[in-house]
């Protein structure tokens, strides 16, 4: 579509005051750092606020980009930001109802909502299903291990008891073991997540452009501790169990 129809349609909607300019079309990327943009502004520098020198051109990769000719230059697209929160909805229904127009609204926000919501959103439904399987398999493992240790370390057991330990003590003594064990996993598994991270974050950043922060944490990461408390508990319940109902006399007499 031409730029004097989009210029007449959004007359008519924003009533545009006198100064205001239409940039032309320019990459969102930034200039290298130590490369000092060319040119001159389009717009008076009492007008700078806001607008981006389109003189200047960089790719995704950062190198340079001369702009088209005048002649071969086309709009596109327009992004319109509105100072009154139902101006966009106004404008969404005002350049829409008429379907045989060459001009189509879209609200950006909606978009990327919607796109997040059934692409992304399902995606991360299914590593979040994932890493609590693995969880609960981590924790069956867990309670696996120090049940069968049990047998092996049932001397070790009696012998603290004989010594004046109480049923209670050697029972929290196997508790304080599955916690220390799962929260030890835990804190070495998100230092190694984000250092992982950290490693893609270059790759990421040169084929999608999103930069991401190694040493970012979120909220929800400090629940985690809390978490692997209450889990690794639970875990251990079974072995602290039959660690207190330990035959001391048993246990001494057939290590002989």
């Amino acid at each position: 579509c031409g730029k004097s129809t989009l210029l007449r349609a959004l007359a008519r909607l924003l009533r545009p005051r006198r100064g205001s300019v239409l940039l032309d079309g320019h990459a969102i990327s930034k200039a290298p750092e130590g490369v000092k943009p060319r040119g001159l502004p389009t717009v008076p520098p009492d007008q700078l606020k806001g607008h981006v020198i389109s003189e200047v051109l960089y790719d995704n990769d950062g190198n340079e980009v001369q702009p088209l000719p005048l002649d071969l230059r086309q709009v596109t697209s327009i992004l319109v930001l509105c100072n009154n929160p139902f101006g966009s909805t106004a404008i969404l229904t005002s350049i829409n109802k008429d379907s045989t127009s060459a001009i189509q609204a879209i609200a950006p926000t909606s978009v990327v909502e919607k796109l997040l919501s059934e692409f992304v959103g399902p995606i991360r439904t299914i590593l979040l299903v994932l890493t609590i399987l693995i969880v609960v398999v981590a924790s069956i493992s867990i309670l696996v291990s120090i049940y069968n240790s049990m047998s092996e370390r049932s001397h070790d057991l009696a012998v603290i008891r004989a010594l004046g330990a109480n049923r209670m003590a050697v029972m929290l003594i196997v508790l304080f073991e599955s916690i220390l064990l799962s929260v030890t996993g835990g804190v070495v598994g998100i230092l190694i997540g984000h250092l992982l991270i950290g490693g893609a974050a270059p790759y990421v950043v040169e084929n999608t452009g999103v930069r991401l922060g190694a040493w970012e944490f979120d909220q929800l990461e400090l629940l985690l501790i809390p978490a692997l408390v209450v889990l690794a508990t639970l875990a251990g319940l079974l072995p602290a169990v039959a660690a207190y109902r330990t035959d001391v006399a048993r246990s001494l007499t057939g290590a002989r």
